[in-house]
């Protein structure tokens, strides 16, 4: 490995690191917490079982992380008659907990980015955006990868959704 990827591997731990440790300040919940707000919010009614695939725990463990977020009246879960499913919703105080920490995220990034110019943060993103478009993935890949992404920053033009090979939803 040459001293360029050891640079490169190393400002990305830096700005997880600092992203992911602001965030948990900030909100005062663990990532995943964080990750299951944004991916309710996200995907409004979403089931227990899609969130699972997402998180990258158990579905055991999303259960009692989900029991902790609605006791903490961030969620709420509802089955609808006739259905197996449990239906996943986000709260407004669970939407107040997400923005606070999506704002934190922002702000440990921003400080990551202040040693770069306008200039060099534009050619940067651009070279991100393409590498990230580049790989094909499944499209549960792609929301696990932006499970602690600002949704609505992206939009149509977010490069994870232009890296979707397949749109079948394996996780249901």
């Amino acid at each position: 490995m040459n001293s360029s990827l050891n640079g490169l591997s190393a400002w990305i731990a830096l700005g997880a690191d600092a992203a992911q440790q602001a965030t948990a300040d900030a909100v005062e919940l663990p990532e995943r917490g964080l990750a299951a707000l944004v991916l309710v919010d996200s995907h409004p009614s979403c089931s227990v079982d899609w969130l699972f695939h997402r998180l990258g725990i158990t579905q055991s463990g999303t259960v009692r992380l989900l029991d902790r977020l609605q006791t903490s009246e961030l969620i709420v879960r509802t089955r609808q008659p006739g259905r197996r499913e449990v239906d996943v919703t986000i709260t407004a105080a669970g939407r107040r907990v997400l923005a606070r920490g999506l704002a934190a995220r922002s702000r440990a990034l921003e400080d990551l980015l202040a040693p770069l110019a306008a200039h060099e943060r534009e050619v940067l993103t651009g070279l991100i955006r393409k590498a990230l478009s580049h790989r094909g993935r499944s499209r549960g890949d792609a929301d696990t990868l932006c499970r602690l992404c600002d949704w609505s920053a992206c939009g149509e033009a977010c490069p994870v959704d232009a890296s979707v090979a397949s749109t079948t939803d394996e996780a249901g």
